[in-house]
């Protein structure tokens, strides 16, 4: 049986094949207005698909990056530049397959976050913190509830961006982070993620997202650690 996380992709699949159709038609109709607003919204399209994607699999956005390098340098004409990256390349496929065979390896799944989230939900904590040990540097998500059962996760932008090192490895995950669901609050210096907690009965979508973020962007220390606060 396929998820909703699935069937959502293709359902935007089948939007974008056919918003692709009617540009199509609309050049030879020369309808350039209506290519316009098909463009438009064939763009918003693709970004949610880009985003869902990163969301379902991991490696999805570094074999994207992989497959647009190999596009572009099969084109070059210099052939001992070609002849290098068609080399990195090979290396770095092999890469990820193999991380994706340790990707399937058994995951233990405990209630923890389960009985902290609903026990948050129904007003006996006023604020959760996870706390991660990400290369000896601190790094946590708070977790706060607001009016309608919303559940709002959010941590310090400036916890994740370096501005005097643009070169610096978070700065380079912080787009993670906004394909996972986040939200760029810059004046109050937030990364937010809203979930309505409304009825529901498992958290899956959060700790499926929380396990992204701990396993595969990689907010881990070598042990894999993660503490929870409680504050009320």
């Amino acid at each position: 049986m396929k998820s909703e996380l699935d069937l959502l992709i293709e359902l935007l699949e089948a939007e974008k094949k056919s918003l692709e159709l009617l540009i199509q038609e609309d050049i030879k109709e020369h309808e350039y207005l209506n290519v316009h607003h098909y463009g438009q919204a064939l763009i918003k399209v693709n970004s949610r698909l880009y985003m869902l994607n990163c969301f379902k699999d991991p490696f999805y956005e570094r074999e994207n990056r992989l497959e647009r390098m190999q596009n572009f340098y099969s084109t070059g004409e210099d052939i001992y530049l070609k002849a290098f990256w068609e080399e990195q390349l090979v290396v770095e496929k092999e890469e990820i397959r193999q991380l994706r065979k340790q990707s399937n390896t058994y995951f233990n799944d405990t209630q923890n976050i389960d009985d902290a989230l609903f026990d948050l939900r129904d007003g006996r904590f006023a604020k959760l913190r996870l706390n991660f040990s990400h290369r000896g540097e601190p790094f946590y998500l708070d977790f706060k509830m607001e009016a309608g059962q919303i559940l709002n996760i959010y941590t310090k932008a400036s916890n994740l961006v370096d501005g005097d090192d643009p070169d610096d490895l978070e700065s380079s995950q912080l787009h993670l982070f906004v394909n996972l669901g986040f939200k760029a609050d810059i004046e109050a210096d937030l990364l937010i993620y809203k979930w309505v907690m409304h009825g529901v009965k498992d958290v899956i979508a959060i700790k499926t997202m929380l396990s992204r973020i701990i396993y595969d962007i990689g907010y881990w220390s070598e042990e894999k650690q993660a503490t929870l606060a409680c504050f009320v």
